[in-house]
C-alpha cells in the first residue's frame, strides 16, 4: 500500500506499519521493499519507540551502515515514526547471490559474529554461552557449527580458551582488548 504522486518517476512512501501497531516492521517486509524501491523511495518501519530487540529495525540499521538507506525520524500526529529512504536503486545482495559465497568466507563472517558475541560478553564481565544457546542466539544451527567457529577463531590467534572448574567451565579471552568471559555471578560469591 504505497501512497506515491501520479508522477510515475516520484518517490513514495510505503506503510510497513500501521498506526494503531506499535509493532515494527518485520525484515520480510522491509525486504519485499528493498526489491521494488527506487532511490528516495521511503518506508514508515517503526512508531514510537523501536523495541530493542526488534529484528526489522536491526535490518533497516544494517541497510544504513551498507549505504542503501538513509534513516530519519518525523513526529506525525504528535507521535514519532521511524523512516527509511532509499539512497540508490537495485543495489542489494540477494538471498540466491550468498550461496555463490566461498564456504571459508562464509566460515569466516560466522566466526566474526560469534567473536562479537564474545566481545559482548568480555565487555559486560558475563560468562561464555554454551555452544547450542550461541548457536541459538546467532542463527548458526547447532552447537556444533560453533564448536567449529571457536577453533577457527583460536587457530587465527583472535581468543584464547582457558579450561576453569567454575561454570562455564571455560574463559574465553579476546586477544585484541585482553578482555575475558567472566564465571556465573554465585559462582564467583562462593
Amino acid at each position: 500500500m504505497a501512497a506515491g504522486a501520479a508522477d510515475p518517476g516520484a518517490s513514495t512512501l510505503t506503510i510497513g506499519v500501521r498506526a494503531d501497531d506499535a509493532r515494527p516492521a518485520s525484515i520480510e517486509t522491509i525486504q519485499e521493499w528493498m526489491e521494488t524501491a527506487r532511490a528516495g523511495d521511503e518506508i514508515h518501519y517503526c512508531s514510537d519507540f523501536i523495541p530493542r530487540r526488534a529484528a526489522g529495525p536491526r535490518h533497516v540499521r544494517a541497510l544504513y551502515d551498507r549505504g542503501l538507506v538513509e534513516i530519519y525520524g518525523r513526529r506525525i500526529d504528535g507521535v514519532w515514526h521511524y523512516i527509511a529512504r532509499r539512497t540508490r536503486a537495485r543495489d542489494f545482495v540477494w538471498i540466491d547471490e550468498l550461496a555463490t559465497i566461498a564456504p571459508a568466507t562464509a566460515a569466516q563472517l560466522d566466526a566474526e559474529r560469534l567473536l562479537e558475541a564474545l566481545r559482548l560478553a568480555a565487555d559486560r564481565g558475563q560468562p561464555c554461552p554454551a555452544n547450542a544457546l550461541l548457536g541459538r542466539a546467532l542463527g548458526l544451527g547447532s552447537g556444533d557449527r560453533v564448536s567449529y567457529l571457536f577453533k577457527l577463531l583460536r587457530r587465527q590467534g583472535a581468543i584464547q580458551v582457558e579450561p576453569i572448574a567454575e561454570e562455564p567451565k571455560r574463559r574465553v579471552t579476546i586477544v585484541a582488548t585482553g578482555q575475558s568471559t567472566g564465571v556465573h555471578m554465585e559462582r564467583q560469591a562462593g
